[in-house]
């Protein structure tokens, strides 16, 4: 009975170090400044983009696009009006030329098929680009802009 309890504690102390080990963390609150969903990566630059009055959407989608994207950015484009409080701003979609916020998808992204949902957020003093393999991906990566 004895030799039972001490393999147990044995274990559970192994189960406790193998968890607790930071090779298994996402990174800190201060790496990733309290993003949600926290990403698994960070590259903080000092890139900053500036509204101006219109803000340009190009979307660069498969031959048939994920209507939930195009939803997702006027969506987003609401919201930023709201917080900037910014009526002049003027959301417009393009098809070509300069835009503010280009959004790039390979194909439309299943949940039930398990596809990918990872993402490329960056941002610079020329606009800023959400890159993703599938419109899952570029659904997720409206949840961070949003949580600032």
């Amino acid at each position: 009975m004895l030799r039972h309890h001490s393999l147990s504690f044995a274990f559970l102390t192994c189960l406790l170090l193998l968890f607790s080990n930071n090779s298994y963390a996402q990174p800190s609150a201060a790496e990733t400044r309290s993003l949600l969903p926290v990403p698994a990566q960070v590259k903080w630059g000092a890139s900053r983009f500036a509204l101006k009055n219109t803000w340009r959407i190009q979307l660069n989608a498969p031959a048939t696009p994920d209507s939930a994207v195009r939803a997702a950015a006027q969506r987003m484009s609401t919201w930023l009006i709201q917080q900037t409080d910014a009526k002049r701003l003027a959301p417009e979609f393009t098809s070509s030329g300069a835009a503010d916020l280009t959004i790039r998808y390979g194909q439309v992204g299943h949940m039930e098929a398990g596809d990918e949902e990872r993402y490329s957020l960056r941002v610079t003093p020329a606009g800023i680009a959400l890159d993703a393999p599938t419109s899952l991906g570029a659904l997720r990566g409206w949840k961070p802009c949003v949580s600032c």
